[in-house]
């Protein structure tokens, strides 16, 4: 008795390893790839180049750090390009809101000056007083370090702005001066962030 099996089970044989192979291939590429691809959506990853986005965060981990700010300038760059592409065909400004932030620094200017930490306090009571913006909120807790020190806390809010800004200092007129100085820099920097 011949125990060689016959070519056409040799062919069977051989399509059904073929294909059991394939099937595999397909259920890890689907069983790793699904996952990644949400993750890149999930995290508001550009998916149409997610390839590019893991090779800047491949700099980042590998401590490439001018590698990876160069790329995201350089997307920075295309992405502006795109929008004044756009912005051409649909006859739209991108620049309008711009030049109107452009302008209220320049009033800031006029009024109170650049932000300068030395003069914060004093430069958003000046902003106050041109109408800008209303009287800023501070908030303050004293509190002890952990050396049993007295430590203030401050908490600054302007109504017309979303951000808040906390800082802890020994003294209470640092803690408010520093707080007074970050609002006047996110007020400077995002004048129309209301």
């Amino acid at each position: 008795m011949n125990n060689n099996p016959s070519p056409i089970a040799r062919l069977y044989a051989g399509r059904i390893i073929i294909a059991a192979f394939a099937g595999i291939f397909l259920f890890c590429v689907v069983l790793l790839i699904t996952p990644i691809w949400l993750i890149l959506v999930i995290c508001h990853v550009d998916v149409g180049n997610p390839w590019r986005w893991l090779s800047i965060k491949w700099k980042e981990l590998c401590g490439d750090y001018e590698g990876a700010a160069r790329a995201y300038e350089e997307d920075a760059r295309r992405y502006e390009e795109e929008a004044q592409k756009i912005a051409e065909q649909y006859n739209l400004s991108v620049d309008d809101n711009e030049e109107e932030a452009e302008e209220l620094r320049k009033k800031f200017i006029e009024a109170v000056g650049e932000p300068d930490e030395m003069n914060a306090v004093s430069q958003l009571v000046g902003l106050v007083q041109k109408g800008f913006i209303s009287e800023p909120e501070y908030e303050f807790f004293e509190d002890e370090d952990v050396y049993g020190n007295t430590e203030w806390e401050c908490t600054i809010s302007v109504p017309e702005y979303y951000e808040e800004f906390t800082n802890r200092a020994r003294y209470k007129r640092d803690v408010k001066r520093m707080c007074a100085y970050e609002m006047y820099q996110e007020i400077f920097n995002n004048p129309l962030d209301e």
